[in-house]
């Protein structure tokens, strides 16, 4: 005799979620955390106040268990003001220099 055992598929779907979600720098997510997420669960990033974002700003829980890599990124928006600035003031020096 050969036992036949049938699992529903609800019972193996909840048998794998993820862990916390990764951390993105400059940045928070929405909601609260939890201790394991299910399967595509999806986390919402936010940058901090003074940063600016760039690229989409989610992941999600994939059927393995792994978090999607973060494409988000925070820019410091003072930061590249600085950048611009210093470029400006380099080239009217280059011209004093002549």
């Amino acid at each position: 005799n050969q036992w036949l055992f049938m699992i529903p598929c609800n019972v193996l779907l909840s048998a794998v979620s993820c862990g916390a979600p990764p951390v993105v720098k400059n940045a928070h997510m929405f909601g609260n955390r939890r201790p394991k997420y299910p399967v595509n669960s999806i986390i919402r990033y936010q940058c901090n106040p003074g940063f600016r974002q760039r690229h989409l700003p989610v992941v999600r829980c994939q059927a393995d268990g792994q978090w999607e890599k973060s494409k988000v990124e925070c820019t410091d928006v003072k930061a590249r003001i600085r950048i611009h600035g210093r470029t400006s003031g380099n080239s009217s020096v280059r011209g004093k220099n002549k």
